[in-house]
């Protein structure tokens, strides 16, 4: 039996304390037509199992993994499946942190239109909150999302959304994808709305920033990507292939499969003359695989360098530096200045800076990868290839 509206969330790695609160949340609404389709976007196992018990003990709701374990986080991937699997006449989209007062769903309800892409603002709640059972009272202390953010909840008929294959799915890693949506809706026609902020209160769990500004959180550049390829492509209203929102089974990841890898070795620097010959032996690295092998490749990311002129001090905690491995690495300017000399200008390849681009670009737009697996670390990032 269809639901007037499908809420579509997607997850991957949180804790279940706040998945509970967010549940728990939904299972107290007035409105009861609903379905929750649960997008677990490729957690560790342990976590998938845990917080896939939990989202089962709801009776609304329905839990599917996909298995994208080692991608990158796809927002816009994992509501994509949500909606190839939703029945409702709406589509509700969600985000594991928020936290909804009991009349939320009504009042959607009400104001769902055809018509209409609608929206929300969010209250943010601080760090370390803990008086949940106070929500229930609409408290409206807190700051709260900026006029036109989009994002958190965005309500559209589940038809329209199929029309133009839902989200564009090249957006990854964090940023724009909503942006896009709207923008994509509001050429199809769909007007703006907003619900009022204080009516159905909505309560947002604190958690930290993660954006386009977290050192290393994806490949340098690629966000540049992104914003020329948001900027170019918005006339477009239907985007990504016939297989948008494609649910992953672990038969579909080849890098799954692989029983024996090869270390590649990367130089500490390589400067313009010999970056292309060391692309063109990795891709070859690739090409001679056979079905049961791999390539991992580790690439360090770069140490900050620190500008100073000082020579006791700086030579005393150079040293200091070089030692204990720290990430700051004092340097002189005219150590700087020697190594732009000696390599054209600064045109060498800097691990963190270029390379991790390089095998970024070459999985993103060759058909040279046919699968892969990267783990973000604190001081690196391992690329798993085939």
């Amino acid at each position: 039996m269809s639901s007037v509206i499908s809420v579509v969330v997607g997850f991957r790695n949180r804790d279940l304390e706040r998945v509970k609160r967010y549940l728990d949340s939904l299972a107290s609404q007035l409105f009861k037509d609903f379905e929750l389709i649960f997008v677990d976007y490729g957690s560790e196992e342990s976590i998938a199992k845990s917080v896939e018990q939990l989202v089962n003990s709801y009776p609304f709701t329905r839990y599917v993994y996909n298995h994208t374990i080692g991608l990158p986080w796809n927002r816009s991937h994992a509501l994509n499946t949500g909606i190839r699997l939703a029945s409702g006449e709406y589509v509700l989209f969600s985000d594991i942190d928020l936290i909804y007062f009991e009349d939320f769903l009504h009042s959607i309800n009400i104001k769902a239109d055809a018509t209409i892409q609608l929206y929300q603002q969010v209250y943010w709640l601080p760090e370390n909150y803990e008086n949940w059972d106070n929500l229930k009272n609409k408290p409206n202390n807190f700051d709260f999302s900026l006029d036109g953010a989009r994002g958190g909840i965005h309500v559209v008929k589940r038809t329209i959304l199929e029309k133009i294959n839902g989200y564009d799915e090249y957006f990854c890693f964090w940023g724009l994808e909503d942006n896009d949506l709207f923008m994509r809706l509001k050429r199809e026609g769909l007007k703006e709305e907003w619900l009022s902020l204080n009516q159905s209160p909505v309560y947002h769990q604190w958690h930290p920033v993660v954006s386009n500004t977290k050192k290393n959180f994806f490949p340098d550049r690629w966000y540049d990507d992104m914003i020329i390829y948001y900027a170019v492509n918005q006339s477009v209203l239907k985007r990504n292939l016939n297989n948008w929102g494609k649910l992953y089974e672990q038969a579909d990841r080849p890098i799954l499969q692989v029983k024996q890898y090869e270390t590649v070795q990367i130089p500490e620097v390589i400067d313009l003359n010999t970056k292309g010959l060391f692309v063109n032996e990795f891709i070859q690295k690739i090409r001679n695989l056979t079905r049961e092998q791999g390539l991992i490749i580790t690439i360090p990311f770069q140490k900050e360098l620190l500008k100073y002129d000082g020579s006791k001090l700086y030579t005393l905690l150079s040293k200091f530096t070089s030692i204990f491995g720290l990430k700051t690495v004092l340097v002189k300017d005219s150590y700087i200045k020697n190594l732009e000399h000696l390599n054209g200008n600064g045109a060498y390849l800097i691990p963190e800076k270029d390379l991790y681009y390089l095998i970024w670009k070459l999985i993103k737009t060759t058909d040279v990868v046919r699968d892969y697996h990267m783990t973000l670390e604190s001081e690196q990032v391992v690329f798993k290839i085939c």
